[in-house]
């Protein structure tokens, strides 16, 4: 996929975001409809397996995720969305192993602070400060 591409389906889906008023179930039709005439949009694949998380759809955002991860694993970020639906199903465990591989591959503060927060949820507020100080040390503005 092109440059110029890409940035127009990312104009489509702002238009999306914007005209529905993330509204998730009109966003998740959207994003069907689409991904109908253009079943190989990761971009859109993304979106959707998002839309479906925020809306509460756990099981199927989490399917719709580790299927692009199998797809894409170069896109180490899919790892957070895996474990937020595995935190938001209270599987802490496997949650904080999603974590901590994509911490493996890359720091992202984002992930620290997932990672934070499922210490808490797990009574460990020392584990907790720890993830958020790293959080911190990497990008200093998130303790403003």
């Amino acid at each position: 996929m092109d440059i110029k591409m890409l940035k127009e389906e990312n104009k489509i889906f702002k238009n999306l975001y914007n005209n529905h008023g993330w509204e998730l179930e009109k966003a998740i039709h959207a994003y069907e409809s689409y991904l109908n005439q253009h079943p190989k949009d990761y971009f859109a694949q993304e979106l959707l397996a998002t839309a479906y998380a925020q809306s509460g759809e756990t099981n199927i955002a989490l399917e719709r995720f580790l299927a692009l991860y199998a797809q894409h694993p170069d896109r180490y970020s899919l790892l957070n969305h895996i474990a937020l639906c595995y935190k938001a199903k209270q599987e802490y465990t496997t949650a904080q192993n999603y974590l901590e591989k994509l911490l493996s591959i890359h720091p992202m503060p984002v992930a620290y602070n997932n990672l934070a927060t499922i210490f808490l949820q797990q009574n460990k507020p020392l584990l907790a400060r720890v993830n958020l100080l790293k959080a911190v040390s990497i990008l200093p503005h998130y303790a403003d």
